[in-house]
């Protein structure tokens, strides 16, 4: 890994690092999986890429793995590909499905409103023209 890559993991700059040493560092809720997918590289043909939280402290950062799952891009025990960070990303996703789920559930309560005027309305109305300019 690069200095940068380092730095993402929150850890200090040496030559060599394990996929245990990182692996510590994944949040436990992703680790089985994160786990499996690595283990699965050397029998994957072509790229792979796959998403998970690591911990820095109390800091949760979303990293997104990229590289090669077929053995020549493995060479002993070293594997090539990136690492990015995608919190920013992740964190944005996350708040535009908390605000989709506000909205769907502001659209079902006004929904729900006007579908009680309307039976309200249809109860009391003679016919459908009174019941039309009753509800506008």
């Amino acid at each position: 890994m690069d200095e940068r890559g380092f730095e993402l993991w929150g850890l200090p700059w040496r030559a060599e690092v394990t996929f245990e040493e990182l692996s510590a560092h994944i949040h436990p809720s992703d680790r089985d999986r994160v786990h499996s997918a690595f283990a699965a590289t050397r029998a994957v043909l072509g790229s792979y890429e796959t998403d998970f939280r690591i911990m820095i402290g109390e800091e949760v950062r979303w990293i997104s793995a990229r590289g090669q799952g077929e053995d020549v891009g493995i060479v002993g025990r070293t594997m090539f590909g990136i690492f990015l960070d995608v919190t920013g990303r992740k964190q944005a996703e996350e708040g535009n499905e908390l605000l989709a789920g506000e909205m769907s559930h502001r659209v079902k309560n006004l929904l729900a409103i006007a579908s009680g005027l309307t039976a309200i309305t249809s109860r009391t109305a003679p016919n459908t023209q009174d019941m039309a300019r009753e509800l506008t």
